[in-house]
């Protein structure tokens, strides 16, 4: 479980990245992430998964521009729903359904951008990736569906 929560942290953090980046048609490779207002080049201390963004208390190290709390939000949702998910579905489901939760939020929270982002996260934003990534578990034929796919792949 330590597992899948610290890998939906680090998910949240590159979701974070994506969903910044994206829209504005930027690489989400290159290059390394900065302070969006001075430009500063983060270090690894600045991008520990909501650790760092408490640390700073939710500043910029160096301009002291606020971060917003959209930031360790997506992190937080990604490590609990990645958790519930795999302690639901141990098993190669787990990934897959972690995946769609992590494109579901995503694009959820690049439609969201602006002013409503924090005020929608959890009223919209979070209840359609929810539902979305836990579709399999309320459908149980789309999960058999999937789980068929899987061994006619001879992945599953």
């Amino acid at each position: 479980m330590v597992y899948a929560f610290v890998g939906g942290l680090l998910m949240g953090s590159f979701g974070n990245v994506v969903i910044y980046r994206l829209p504005r048609g930027l690489s989400v490779v290159s290059p390394p992430s900065a302070c969006a207002a001075c430009g500063r080049r983060l270090g690894a201390v600045d991008m520990v998964p909501v650790a760092s963004w408490l640390f700073l208390r939710g500043r910029c190290r160096v301009c002291g521009v606020k971060i917003s709390a959209r930031y360790p939000l997506v992190e937080l949702f990604c490590g609990v729903v990645f958790t519930l998910i795999v302690y639901i579905v141990p098993s190669f489901c787990a990934v897959l359904l972690n995946f769609l939760v992590f494109l579901g939020l995503c694009a959820t929270m690049i439609k969201m951008d602006g002013a409503a982002v924090a005020r929608g996260f959890f009223a919209a934003g979070g209840v359609a990736v929810l539902l979305w990534g836990a579709g399999a578990f309320f459908f149980p034929v789309h999960f058999a569906l999937g789980a068929r796919v899987l061994h006619i792949l001879g992945i599953g």
